[in-house]
């Protein structure tokens, strides 16, 4: 028996042996990940493999992040695969005059939901606005965390510059308050902020505009990104290790995530930086009429069902849009509501699926609210 087991090729050579079990280990274990991949059990996510931004930097010295001009960029993950495409001053839209002789045209403003993040520009609300209307819909929304501060400042240094008789502003509370809060970025980043000064706000940026931080990376970052995307175990282990830092408070991780309503979740120092620069969007459009339009979150859908539509920040944005002649607020969420009831669909169904962005369908119910407010009324 024993000069048997030293015939054995694993016996006469350990050390290869041991690679060789290795292999196949890893092997298996890749071909699992991509087979889950494939199915849309398990998320792949795709790492950026240029040294410099290609498409959202911090490039503007207003706002901060912008979109280069005149650029394609193909964002792929697990549930999309979509073209982006810029225009001369950057925003994913059709080339558009500054001058109009039509007597209607929109100004849209919004972060990554109004820029279409993951869907086809035709399935927008605003290019759905616009093939319905026949009226232009300039949509300035973009990616990259941008809040009210960024939408006013945009607003007035370039948007306002354009013919335009409307404004529509789709705030995420999700986020927009973090947008504008210095503490949930870093030093280093290029932001604009408020500050009080003599009783009155004021912006001003943490850094100059020269000594930002330009998101480049390293070629040993290029590689390592390269290598996991291509490597399915690789990029799970690295996601896996992603979402338990995302969801630890404390050092401990979460058992659950964080159900408080979006809606109510907010200081009022957070709301009176998001008030004031929305009232100062509302100056700068002078007689035009201004429509503010919240984005609810499942969370928020599922308070509503719950324990019933009752939220601080649809009042304190009704008291608000009711203190100002040309502008008109109006929240998503009933809507919405009203959608999931009728068609026996759930919030989810909005969505991307494998993220919160909205999706085709629920581009439509938003767009076909907004169609409402503008075009009916």
């Amino acid at each position: 028996m024993q000069e048997a087991q030293q015939q054995n090729w694993f016996y006469r050579n350990p050390r290869k042996a041991r690679w060789l079990v290795f292999a196949l280990c890893f092997a298996f274990l890749e071909l699992s990940c991509r087979l889950l991949v494939a199915t849309g059990l398990l998320h792949h996510e795709t790492y950026p493999t240029t040294e410099q931004p290609v498409f959202w930097a911090y490039i503007d010295p207003v706002v901060g992040m912008w979109r280069y001009p005149n650029k394609r960029f193909n964002h792929a993950t697990d549930c999309f695969d979509v073209d982006y495409e810029t225009n001369s001053v950057g925003a994913r839209d059709p080339e558009r005059a500054l001058e109009s002789p039509d007597p209607r045209r929109v100004v849209v403003l919004g972060d990554s939901f109004v820029e279409g993040h993951g869907v086809a520009r035709a399935d927008r609300l605003s290019d759905l606005l616009e093939s319905r209307t026949g009226v232009e819909h300039l949509n300035f929304g973009t990616s990259g965390s941008f809040g009210t501060i960024q939408e006013w400042l945009f607003y007035q240094e370039y948007a306002s510059k354009y013919d335009h008789s409307d404004v529509i502003i789709f705030i995420l509370p999700a986020n927009d308050f973090d947008d504008n809060d210095i503490n949930e970025w870093g030093r280093k980043v290029y932001r604009p902020y408020l500050r009080e000064a003599d009783g009155e706000y004021e912006v001003y940026y943490p850094v100059t505009f020269e000594n930002r931080a330009t998101s480049s990376r390293s070629t040993a970052k290029v590689i390592k990104n390269t290598i996991e995307n291509n490597v399915y175990l690789l990029n799970a282990i690295r996601w896996g290790i992603h979402i338990y830092k995302e969801n630890k408070t404390d050092g401990k991780p979460l058992i659950a995530f964080d159900n408080t309503p979006t809606y109510s979740n907010y200081s009022a120092e957070d709301f009176g930086m998001m008030k004031y620069a929305l009232g100062e969007i509302a100056r700068i459009a002078a007689d035009r009429n201004v429509y503010l339009f919240t984005i609810p979150t499942e969370t928020d859908a599922k308070a509503a069902q719950e324990s019933g539509y009752r939220f601080p920040l649809v009042d304190e944005l009704n008291e608000f849009a009711n203190g100002i002649d040309n502008v008109q607020y109006i929240d998503l969420l009933p809507s919405f509501l009203q959608y999931m009831q009728e068609n026996n669909v759930v919030y989810d169904d909005f969505t991307l699926g494998c993220n919160s962005h909205w999706g085709a369908l629920g581009n439509k119910v938003a767009a076909d609210v907004v169609y409402e407010a503008l075009y009916k009324n």
